[in-house]
């Protein structure tokens, strides 16, 4: 199982592998070979390269199936993504999330469902939250006034 950390330390190219490897659940190395050209102007070898990489993080098993080989996720979309995003915001001032997180929702795309999932987690934490939070950058260098 991988660590925390290295979940986090997938490139851009390495991400777009997962999100077709969980997208198949299974795939074999020329089934995502042909999803990524799709997109991507990568050579086969460009994306066995980026296979046998998250292979070595353990972010994916291998299994040989006939002359390819199949890959199956060792973590889960939904577990990848939330580590990736809490750990972004971690990294930023307690002053700043709520800003960032406001500006997010006002951009991405949302149905009826998850607007009325996300009011009611707010009118939860409403009951609870401090009147304002404290900064939390570090000491010298703080810009959350400006």
């Amino acid at each position: 199982m991988p660590t925390k950390t290295e979940a986090l330390k997938i490139s851009a190219a390495e991400w777009q592998i997962m999100r077709v490897v969980w997208t198949f659940g299974n795939p074999d190395s020329n089934q995502v070979i042909s999803a990524v050209q799709e997109d991507h102007q990568w050579a086969p070898s460009t994306v066995r390269t980026l296979l046998k990489r998250l292979t070595k993080k353990q972010l994916l098993r291998t299994e040989k199936r006939g002359r390819a080989f199949s890959y199956r996720p060792v973590v889960s979309e939904p577990d990848a993504i939330l580590e990736k995003s809490l750990h972004l915001l971690q990294s930023t001032c307690t002053v700043k999330v709520g800003e960032i997180l406001a500006t997010e929702l006002a951009t991405l795309p949302l149905d009826q469902t998850d607007i009325a999932q996300l009011m009611a987690i707010l009118k939860q934490r409403q009951l609870t939250a401090p009147n304002q939070l404290d900064c939390d950058c570090p000491p010298d260098d703080c810009r959350c006034s400006q």
